[in-house]
């Protein structure tokens, strides 16, 4: 969020003096490890978040994402941390959606790595109806 290197060299050197004026409260309550841990929080506080580093490529490669894909990828923590879905529920629904979407995503991403200029189709689309939803996408969407 800062810009400014200068400024975020700044910041973050406050903040680690806060953290020395607070440190023996801290371990006290925290433990020895808890002020190694809030350091390196501070170090990387101006740094993007997973999401915003999920996202960069696509902005990188002129892939506009509408607010379900960029929904999808909010969701990729689904698939890394595993979610316990029964079989016909919603949740279950959910989940084919997002990796439907995910799928599409990653595709155009390697497609338009490649070079490639074309359509790509979009399964959550042709599975609209066996998934019973309403997708309010283009069966084809252009790379």
């Amino acid at each position: 969020p800062i810009t400014d290197k200068k400024i975020s060299k700044n910041f973050i050197a406050k903040l680690k003096e806060i953290l020395d004026a607070f440190s023996q409260d801290i371990v006290k309550l925290g433990g020895d490890n808890s002020v190694e841990i809030l350091r390196k929080n501070i170090e990387n506080i101006n740094k993007p978040t997973n999401r915003n580093k999920l996202l960069e490529p696509f902005n990188l490669n002129g892939i506009e994402l509408n607010s379900d894909e960029i929904d999808a990828i909010n969701h990729r923590n689904n698939f890394l941390h595993g979610r316990n879905i029964k079989e016909g529920t919603e949740d279950y629904k959910e989940i084919n959606q997002i990796s439907f979407r995910l799928n599409k995503l990653i595709n155009k991403l390697m497609l338009k790595h490649i070079g490639f200029t074309g359509y790509v189709v979009n399964h959550l689309k042709h599975n609209e109806k066996n998934l019973d939803i309403v997708v309010h996408e283009d069966l084809f969407e252009k790379v």
